[in-house]
């Protein structure tokens, strides 16, 4: 996808934050239900915090990243790459990774400030039979615009995020864990409080982006 180095431009139909995830996430839907593997190029022109959202959209959609403008040694924190290549089967396993149809069913996320995630609920059969719902929590960013602000204002980060996942019939979760590179890469375990045919579990915090597992 080269047309995305444009996508800096204020005349771009994907210059909006929310367009370009959207546009750009189909697209690569489509590729990987043919077989095969969505590669993005990034911008012409980005600040800072436009290679930050770029690094997380990326990834969080599923596709591969493309030169220069993906250098993790140019983020504030967090070595996307490093993480991406680390939890690779959370993110490319073609084959065994579908995204969850209408997850705000079974779903629901209590945060103090929005949270972007439905576009990112999947759930993936593991090699051992056993099944993964993989949330993935972005912290959205402030200006709704690419490469319109060269203060690079990034949005607080976000404490005791509540999410709860609705169980099927017969359905137990055995452990909950949240997989970051911000500040530095880390695997969390969280406590699972079981309620009827719910569980849930607390964020305790979220930077930019996480991936919460559920297994």
């Amino acid at each position: 996808q080269e047309s995305s180095r444009h996508s800096w431009s204020p005349q771009s139909s994907h210059n909006r934050w929310q367009d370009f995830m959207n546009y750009y996430h189909k697209t690569a839907d489509i590729i990987r239900g043919l077989g095969g593997y969505p590669l993005i190029i990034g911008f012409d022109k980005q600040y800072p915090v436009d290679q930050l959202y770029l690094n997380i959209f990326t990834y969080a959609g599923g596709m591969h990243p493309y030169s220069w403008q993906y250098d993790s040694d140019a983020l504030p924190f967090g070595n996307y790459a490093r993480f991406a290549t680390r939890y690779s089967y959370l993110i490319w396993d073609i084959g065994r990774l579908k995204p969850l149809a209408d997850p705000g069913k079974i779903i629901r996320i209590d945060s103090p400030r929005p949270i972007w995630w439905k576009d990112y609920a999947a759930i993936r059969q593991a090699r051992d039979g056993k099944r993964q719902y993989i949330i993935q929590l972005i912290n959205p960013p402030v200006q709704e615009r690419i490469y319109s602000d060269p203060t690079n204002k990034v949005p607080r980060p976000q404490t005791n995020i509540v999410v709860s996942l609705k169980l099927r019939p017969g359905e137990t979760i055995s452990k909950a864990y949240l997989l970051s590179a911000e500040p530095v890469m880390h695997r969390e375990l969280l406590p699972l409080i079981r309620q009827g045919d719910r569980v849930t579990v607390k964020v305790p915090k979220l930077y930019f982006w996480s991936i919460l597992v559920l297994e």
